[in-house]
């Protein structure tokens, strides 16, 4: 189980079931009263949006959000795992929250460079839970005693009709597996801001399942709303899961020519229509 298993690789013990919801009705699976850390297991075959041969009920298109939304309104930081979520990242996950495993470097002694696309996307994609799927044209790097340590990426503001000409979006964030680099993040922030690039506005998204954004909040940004949700088709063997649209790409010539919807194609193949908790937007904008 998730709970054994997170306690042997890390050695915290969490607890079944905790009431963290403001009611005694709802409970997370597992919870860290100390640390005020919940995690929610969201295997795709009972948390589908679509009924399936398993379970004829379907749950709410907003369930895993208002779940998030609720844990946060209540005081507790609310991690959710969904199938495709691999077991190691969670663990990274809960080693850097709890500090566990960790390597604090002083950011001072960092040296800041902009770096190439190439160099940030090889690291992001060691680093990086999210990969690097999206990197961005800016990239900047740490270095400590010459070893790149941490990475911020940005790119112009994608997702939005109204693009200004100073619009930016930051895309990745993320330090060194196993390192901490104390002030790093605000370091290349403030270097970003002060740059030729001279943003008047820096937007970001933020995963809600494994998440709340505080450590944007301690940049300056403020948290201005919810995006839409990701819907996705995930498979309920293997766990691997391809967001709506781009089942859409992938495998629409296929289900056309069998005469089947996209939802008959993807329940044929054991895949069924998931909602994640969605992101977070927080949002820069120099006075």
């Amino acid at each position: 189980s998730w709970q054994l298993f997170i306690e042997k690789e890390t050695g915290i013990s969490f607890k079944f079931e905790g009431a963290i919801y403001g009611d005694n009705i709802r409970k997370a699976d597992l919870f860290h009263e100390e640390s005020k850390i919940a995690i929610e297991i969201n295997p795709t075959i009972t948390h589908s949006t679509q009924p399936s041969p398993f379970h004829g009920k379907k749950v709410p298109v907003k369930y895993h959000q208002e779940r998030a939304v609720l844990a946060e309104e209540n005081g507790w930081n609310l991690i959710q795992i969904f199938d495709w979520d691999k077991p190691e990242d969670i663990i990274s996950l809960l080693k850097s929250i709890f500090g566990i495993e960790q390597t604090k470097i002083p950011g001072r002694k960092c040296s800041l460079k902009e770096i190439s696309t190439n160099e940030a996307k090889t690291f992001i994609e060691n680093n990086h839970r999210q990969g690097s799927s999206a990197t961005g044209a800016i990239c900047y790097g740490l270095f400590y005693e010459d070893e790149l340590v941490q990475v911020m990426t940005f790119s112009k503001e994608r997702f939005t009709k109204d693009l200004g000409d100073k619009h930016y979006e930051l895309i990745r964030s993320c330090s060194k597996e196993g390192f901490v680099v104390l002030g790093g993040s605000n370091k290349i922030f403030k270097a970003f801001i002060n740059s030729e690039y001279k943003p008047n506005k820096i937007k970001t998204f933020v995963d809600y399942s494994k998440g709340q954004g505080l450590s944007y909040e301690k940049l300056g940004m403020n948290f201005i709303g919810l995006a839409n949700l990701n819907g996705l088709y995930a498979n309920i063997d293997t766990g691997e899961a391809y967001k709506v649209t781009s089942c859409t790409q992938k495998f629409r010539s296929e289900y056309e020519k069998l005469g089947q919807t996209q939802q008959q194609y993807m329940n044929s193949k054991r895949f069924y229509r998931i909602n994640d908790a969605g992101n977070k937007i927080f949002e820069w904008t120099r006075n």
